[in-house]
């Protein structure tokens, strides 16, 4: 009977080494994945110093929203992002400012306890080819509890993708980070109708400054003017 308790301890301790090895590989390969997409669109280094821990599957569920999975600590991390219903938001994926109009719903699987950084930045403004204001920032929203964003601190309203006529597609990156603690509120407030304090925004030097690290999840669309930027730069002018 010992003998039977010794093999089954040994069988137990393989299986988690092979599991572990499985894992590791994969984080490997993952990790190699989210590099290569990111530097084909340029998002390392225009917006990233480095990639992820594990590439951000987009996955369209049920026809109704976009999941990315991301990994730290060898924890899933689930990221969804939908605009409207069968509107995939990601990857590179086009959209029009229209579309983009009201923030979009994101949820993730949370650590209980845990506070949050989202934010949405254009590192095209005012566009890709001569990129002087980047990065443009048009959402941020620090010590957000689990994943209610609503109950977060605002430091950047929201505002849709508000690319200037004939710059063709600009890059609108979406980058969640996990805080190390509840960040003391000491950024200025801009509000949803206003320009000042968006321009010259760098998302990795924000996250030195506050220890947020690599982000846990992130994702990006593209989007090109249509006739909705005009209203939108319309709004902005109100808060000049």
């Amino acid at each position: 009977m010992a003998l039977s308790f010794k093999y089954l301890g040994f069988f137990i301790h393989l299986i988690a080494c092979i599991f572990s090895y499985v894992e590791a590989k994969e984080r490997q390969n993952a990790n190699a994945e989210v590099e290569r997409i990111f530097k084909n669109y340029n998002i390392i280094p225009d917006v990233l110093d480095a990639a992820p821990p594990r590439f951000l599957e987009v996955k369209n569920i049920r026809n109704v929203f976009t999941t990315l999975i991301s990994r730290q600590n060898s924890m899933p991390i689930h990221f969804q992002i939908f605009f409207e219903p069968n509107l995939i938001a990601g990857r590179g994926a086009i959209l029009t400012p229209t579309q983009t109009i009201h923030p979009p719903e994101i949820f993730w699987e949370a650590k209980p306890g845990a506070y949050y950084t989202l934010m949405m930045i254009d590192p095209d403004a005012p566009s890709r080819s001569s990129p002087r204001f980047r990065s443009y920032q048009h959402w941020l929203v620090t010590n957000i509890p689990g994943d209610q964003i609503e109950k977060g601190d605002i430091v950047v309203g929201y505002i849709g993708a508000v690319p200037p006529k004939h710059t063709g597609l600009h890059r609108y990156v979406l980058l969640l980070y996990k805080q190390p603690h509840k960040l003391i509120k000491k950024d200025t407030f801009v509000p949803s109708n206003s320009r000042n304090g968006r321009f010259y925004f760098n998302a990795s030097t924000f996250a030195k400054k506050h220890n947020l690290g690599l982000p846990i999840a992130a994702n990006f669309f593209l989007a090109e003017w249509d006739e909705y930027v005009p209203v939108a730069n319309k709004q902005l002018e109100g808060g000049h």
